[in-house]
């Protein structure tokens, strides 16, 4: 019995590994059609990878992923939007290798939500795309050992939530969402597992375009007066985030300006509302925003 176990085990494994090595040449293959501009050629590897083959498969995976894209690239935005969804359904685990030492994991379901909601606000449907970069960035966060780019997807998805509502003719929803940004720079609450940070200047383009919202619909001295208000009234409450398997306690600071309500987290547990009026007065932004008022003065 155990001589006639071994043999059934020694198959399977040769014909898993056959298995493999054949989804793999159709994939090297379809990448060389790609490469030659074969884009429906390659499309139709893709389809026949993922109908055929096993989806633990990392093939089977890539081909999954570059499905919806190769759609979009063909305007076919209805079914991109349903590969997409088969890879938000799929038990898909993010922490597969990426594509280099930038981008170390596979991120499916976060990647599929940024381009879902690229594909959305193609279709001018931005409502509905919003949804999807709020997934990105809570249900399916970006996973990445370092913090530099974890803070960079941030800063990208929050100046494009802001383009949304401004489609949708959101001013103030899209001030409200690049200045909460802007100033909320505790990269550790967010990515307590960091493994690296580096001093890149994430937030003078977001403030830039705040500021430039702000001028519009405010003007610089009214905001500046506002806010200075507003950061008289900050609230703390305790936090937590889980840090090498361990709950860590912290501290979120709250406040509202112009109806919006703003909230910063921050990594010190001992954080009161005098630090973090500090430290939003110790931003990017808001040495901005006085040069900006002292230029118009």
């Amino acid at each position: 019995m155990k001589t006639i176990l071994s043999v059934i085990l020694c198959c399977l494994s040769f014909l898993s590994f056959a298995q493999n090595t054949e989804c793999d040449s159709l994939f090297s293959r379809s990448i060389a059609l790609y490469n030659d501009e074969e884009i429906d050629s390659s499309l139709s590897y893709w389809l026949q990878i993922v109908h055929t083959f096993s989806d633990t498969s990392s093939c089977y995976k890539n081909s999954l992923h570059n499905i919806p894209l190769v759609y979009e690239q063909l305007e076919d935005f209805e079914n991109a939007k349903l590969w997409i969804t088969k890879i938000l359904e799929k038990d898909l685990n993010n922490f597969d290798p990426g594509t280099g030492i930038m981008e170390p994991y596979a991120n499916y379901h976060h990647n599929a939500c940024m381009q879902m909601a690229r594909i959305l606000s193609k279709e001018k449907k931005y409502e509905e795309g919003l949804n999807y970069l709020l997934w990105a960035e809570t249900k399916y966060p970006y996973e990445t050992f370092s913090a530099t780019s974890f803070e960079k997807r941030a800063v990208s998805i929050a100046m494009w939530k802001a383009e949304f509502y401004l489609e949708n003719n959101q001013k103030e929803k899209a001030i409200w969402v690049l200045v909460n940004k802007a100033i909320d720079v505790d990269v550790f609450f967010r990515k307590p597992d960091w493994g690296g940070f580096t001093s890149v200047d994430f937030y003078s383009r977001i403030s830039q375009r705040a500021l430039d919202l702000i001028d519009e619909v405010y003007g610089f001295d009214s905001f500046k007066e506002a806010f200075n208000e507003a950061l008289q009234k900050v609230k703390t409450e305790r936090a937590f985030i889980e840090k090498n398997g361990k709950q860590t306690k912290a501290k979120i600071g709250m406040f509202i300006l112009y109806g919006n309500s703003y909230r910063l987290g921050s990594s010190d547990k001992k954080f009161n509302a005098a630090k973090f009026k500090k430290q939003i007065q110790n931003t990017r932004f808001w040495t901005m925003l006085k040069e900006k008022e002292s230029a118009k003065s």
